[in-house]
C-alpha cells in the first residue's frame, strides 16, 4: 500500500459539506493530516460541482471516487456519468440497497443483481466503473451462500464491481480478509473502519464502528488480501467520532501509514 492510494470518505465530514466555506475547511484538514484522495459523498445537491472540485484541486485532492443511492443509479446514470467527469473520477458506488431492493432470499437477489447489471452496462459503455458497497443486511442466508454472494455470482465483472466494507462484514459475521481474497480482481475499492466492542452498562456489549487499529479486526490479513486483490484505494470511514471526525480519520491514517505503507 502506498500513501497516495489512503482516501478519506467524505461522508465522515458530513457536517462539514453543507457549504463551500465547510468545503474548504474540510479539504484544508484532510491535506493537512497528509491525505491526497477523497471518496465524494454526503455533500448538498445544491452546491455546484465545479466549484468543489476547484476546492478539491486548490488542496491537491483526486477524488477517486463518488457513492450515490439507488435511484440515481437506476433511474439517472446519465446525470452520474456527468458528475463523474466533472471530478475526472472512474468508480460510482451502489451505497446501499433501497427499503424495496429485499435481500431476504435469493429471488430478491437476483432482482437486484440484474438491476445493477443494468446500470453497470451504461456506466462501462462510459468508461465508468460500477461498484457495490455491503452493509451487513447482505449477509443473509440465501441459497447456498449469502445475498453478497448471489449479487457477485450473478453479474459480470465488467459491470459490476467491489467495494467491500470491513465492518460490515464483521458485523454480518464474516471474514473482511476472506471476502477481499474472494473477491481478487474485482474490488478496487475498500473501505477501512474496525469493528470495536464496547460496555453500554444494562444495555450490555454492544458493537462499534471505531478507528482503523483500534478494534477487532486483523488488519495484517486484511491489508496483505486487498494489496494480493489488486485494491487501488483504501478509503477511510467513520460513522461517528468521539472527538472530531479529523481526529478519527487522522488515528486511522497514521494507524495505516505506519504498518503497512512502503512510502
Amino acid at each position: 500500500m502506498k500513501k497516495s492510494q489512503i482516501a478519506a470518505q467524505l461522508f465522515t465530514c458530513y457536517n462539514y459539506m453543507q457549504n463551500y466555506k465547510d468545503i474548504e475547511l474540510a479539504c484544508k484538514e484532510l491535506s493537512k493530516i497528509g491525505f491526497s484522495a477523497v471518496q465524494f459523498s454526503g455533500a448538498n445537491e445544491s452546491l455546484d460541482f465545479n466549484d468543489i472540485k476547484m476546492i478539491f484541486d486548490d488542496y491537491d485532492l483526486v477524488c477517486d471516487s463518488i457513492h450515490a443511492d439507488s435511484g440515481e443509479i437506476f433511474n439517472e446514470p446519465e446525470k452520474l456519468i456527468d458528475k463523474l467527469n466533472k471530478f475526472d473520477a472512474k468508480y460510482i458506488v451502489f451505497s446501499c440497497p433501497a427499503p424495496e431492493d429485499m435481500l431476504r432470499t435469493e429471488n430478491q437477489a437476483k432482482i437486484l443483481a440484474n438491476k445493477l447489471e443494468a446500470s453497470g452496462k451504461i456506466f462501462a459503455r462510459a468508461g465508468k466503473v460500477l461498484c457495490y458497497h455491503n452493509h451487513n443486511l447482505e449477509f443473509f442466508r440465501v441459497g447456498e451462500g449469502v445475498a453478497l454472494d448471489c449479487i457477485y455470482n450473478s453479474t459480470d465483472p465488467k459491470y459490476l464491481q467491489a467495494e467491500p466494507d470491513t465492518y460490515w462484514i464483521a458485523a454480518g459475521g464474516q471474514s473482511p480478509s476472506e471476502w477481499c481474497e474472494k473477491l481478487k480482481g474485482r474490488m478496487p475499492l475498500l473501505h477501512l473502519k474496525d469493528f470495536g466492542m464496547v460496555y453500554r452498562g444494562w444495555e450490555g456489549i454492544q458493537s462499534i464502528i471505531t478507528e482503523v487499529g483500534n478494534g477487532n479486526i486483523n488488519w495484517q490479513k486484511v491489508i496483505k488480501a486487498a494489496e494480493e486483490s489488486g485494491t487501488l484505494w483504501y478509503i477511510i470511514e467513520q460513522d461517528s467520532w468521539p472527538v472530531s471526525p479529523f481526529d478519527s480519520l487522522k488515528q486511522s491514517f497514521d494507524f495505516l501509514c505506519q504498518n503497512f505503507c512502503e512510502e
